[in-house]
This record gives structure tokens, sequence and C-alpha cells, in this order.
């Protein structure tokens, strides 16, 4: 199994950076890019510029349009999302396809034309979406947490950006944007599935063809120095539940405590032998559901808990979770329920290798992360060495009651 566990990295002359994972079982093969542009990276005043800019890369002109149905013409699918520190375009196809849908990605994101009556056309597309998020209680509260949380860092904003920068944003705004970060250097190309060596060599000539700056880009380090707040409330009408959200402020992807805080998320609330699961949903029944989430990046850290209760169970709800909290601040965890813990973390990363939807995008992010293919191995190597020990130090360090914030979304 091992060995099942890397891919193969290769940096090329031009520092592009190449990822391959062949699969012998596989019938279908999976062309992923992933830019080092995400939204922490958007300034002030231009705030949801990576990810119009990724809307536009799809659909900013009327052959762009034509090339990514051209990707569905060929018996694939393609996707296009962008998170707070990368952008990543994606392809499933048949094996025999891989040279035109590479082709087709490889126009697609080093065009550098956009036309004006698209911008308009993305602009209202991306302001429904906004929409979407704000009428969304459970996207409201985990920005109110995260505004609770970090006063400086840019975590703290909407990806999507704001309805008063996207109808500010302007074709030169992305026409630069792209010049800057949709070079080679600033890629990582990712193939999966089933492919030969020819295959490999295709989709890179359809890549290295194209003119792209070979100087890499070195990405800035945000820092948080504000002290969070304690506490935040809001009210919104058409909603029956009150929205919870719990959470601390830790550490990011490379810290040594970080492989720690995942284990304690999966002991609290991961499946339904987890410890908030029993005690909020089965012995209190006061949530369907309640999980809890270790997120990371390269500069930041953020552990939360959500749930939502009737409006009058809020307040108690709270303290039934500070409390069990704190059990893992105060007393070791058995060496059985973190072997459980461990085994999940595991399977679930199996689970990711299994998929071959999911696991290109999981390596280019271990890619903009760890910059090593041997993260899997150096993950679960860490994850089965740590103790209870650890446990109980690492929640202590981060998660006591002092350093938890709360922020709820009642109805009016």
């Amino acid at each position: 199994m091992k060995n099942s566990l890397i891919w193969q990295r290769k940096i090329l002359s031009n520092n592009l950076r190449v990822l391959l994972y062949p699969r012998k079982s596989a019938l279908t093969t999976q062309i992923g890019v992933g830019i080092n542009y995400g939204a922490n990276l958007d300034p002030d005043s231009k705030l949801g510029l990576a990810h119009f800019l990724e809307h536009m890369i799809s659909g900013g002109s009327q052959r762009r349009i034509n090339h990514s149905r051209e990707i569905e013409f060929l018996g694939g699918i393609s996707n296009f999302q962008t998170n707070h520190e990368y952008t990543y375009c994606f392809v499933d196809i048949l094996p025999e396809k891989i040279s035109e849908a590479s082709k087709i990605l490889s126009e697609l994101l080093f065009d550098s034309t956009f036309e004006i009556e698209k911008l308009n056309i993305e602009r209202k597309i991306i302001l429904n979406e906004l929409n979407d998020i704000l009428d969304d209680p459970n996207e409201i509260i985990h920005y109110m947490l995260k505004e609770c949380l970090f006063r400086n860092h840019p975590i703290k904003r909407e990806i999507i950006g704001s309805k008063n920068s996207l109808k500010s944003l302007t074709i030169s705004d992305l026409v630069q944007a792209h010049e800057f970060y949709y070079n080679l250097p600033n890629m990582i190309l990712i193939i999966t599935g089933r492919f030969l060596e020819k295959d490999i060599d295709d989709i890179l000539n359809n890549f290295l063809s194209k003119n792209s700056s070979e100087i890499p880009f070195k990405r800035p380090i945000f820092f948080e120095k504000g002290k969070p707040k304690k506490s935040k409330q809001k009210s919104k009408a058409g909603i029956n539940q009150t929205y919870i959200k719990i959470g601390a402020r830790t550490v990011s992807s490379k810290h040594p405590d970080s492989h720690v805080l995942d284990l304690i998320s999966t002991i609290l609330g991961d499946g339904t032998s987890s410890r908030l699961f029993i005690k909020v949903r089965e012995k209190l029944g006061l949530t369907y559901n309640i999980s809890t989430c270790n997120d990371f990046g390269l500069d930041y850290g953020l552990f939360s808990i959500d749930c939502s209760v009737k409006p009058r169970k809020k307040d108690y709800t709270i303290k039934v979770v500070q409390k069990e909290v704190k059990k893992l601040c105060n007393e070791k965890v058995k060496e059985t329920e973190l072997q459980k813990a461990k085994d999940i973390i595991k399977s679930e990363l199996l689970r990711i290798v299994d998929s071959p939807v999911v696991f290109p995008e999981f390596i280019t992010s271990c890619e903009i992360k760890y910059e090593t293919e041997y993260a899997i191995l150096d993950y679960l190597k860490k994850i089965s060495t740590t103790t209870s020990q650890d446990i109980l130090e690492i929640a202590e360090k981060y998660l006591s009651e002092n350093k938890l914030s709360s922020v709820a979304l009642s109805p009016v």
C-alpha cells in the first residue's frame, strides 16, 4: 500500500510543477491544473477578483464557452473552482481524447482575451451566487466566526467578494490578474488515472507551447496579530432554528500541532460514535446534526464546531459543547478511542485516494501546502505516533474555554 500513497513529482526547467498518478485499473483520465492564486491574494479594493477570473476562464467569451462545451462533446466533464489559496481547473476524459482535451484546457487557461458582454453576464451570475450564499445560514455563521477570530487576515473575507467590489471589477482588472498569475511557474499540472508516456508528452506539448513567464511567483505570508472577539450574534428572517458555530484560531498546515487538531476534531465530531454526536444529539436531542472541522492553510488555522438548535436552547447547547471540549483539555483520551480516530482518518484518506474526481484536487492542495510527493505518508506517520498526552496538551493549548469564540444566527 505504501507505494500507492506516493505520486510522481517533477519540476520542469520552466518551473511548471507536474504531478503524475497512474492507475492501472482506471478507465478514464483526469487532467487538473492548480493556479497559485486564490481569494487571499485579492487586494482589498478588488475583492472577488480571483473567483471572477475563474468564471471568465470558461465563460468570458463566446470562444471560451464553445471550448468548454467541446469537453462534453468529447465525453468528458469539467469543473472550475476557487478557494482562499488557489484556483483549480479539472477535466475527466476518455483516454483516447487526452490530447484534444488538454489542448482545450490550455487554450482556456492561457488565452487573455475577454469580452465585455460576457463580463456583464458573468457579473450577474456571480451576484446571484453571492445572494445564494447570503441566504444560507451555514455560510453566514461560517463568516461570522471568521470575523470574530481574524481581525486582519484575508481568510475572514468572502471568496466571492462583495456586491460593491463585484460591480467595480473591470476587464482591465481581469487581464492584469491573468497576466500576473496564469503562467507556467505559478501552475501545477496533475495527471491521474489511465495514461501512457506518450499522453504525458501530448499534454505537456499543449501547455509548453504557450508563451509564459518563467519567473516563479513568491507568495506573501499573512500574519494575524489581532485579538479574537469572544462572541457575535445576528438575526435573520425566514429561518426556524438558531445556527451556532464555536471555534478557535489555531495553526497553519506545516505546524507540528496541525495533525493533532485533526485527531481532536475526529474524536469530537466525526461520525455517529463521536463525543458531540452522542452527547448533543443522541442523549439530549438538541440537534439533528453536529460536526467539527479543523481547517488550515499556508498561514492560518481554524477549528470549529457547528449545529442548529431551537432558539431557546442556544445558550444551553453552547454550554454543553464547551463542557465536552473542556473534558478533552482535562482528561486523557482512552487508547481505544484514540485508535478509532486514527483509523477513521486513515480510511478517509484512502477513500480520497480511491476517488478519481477528488484525488487530483487533493494532491493539488498537498503541493501548495507541503511541496512533497510523500505528503500522505508523512501525515499518516504523524497520526500513528500521536499519543493521548499529545491530545491533552494540544486541546488545552488551543481549545481551552478562554480561547473559544461563539457565534449565533437566530430567527427574527
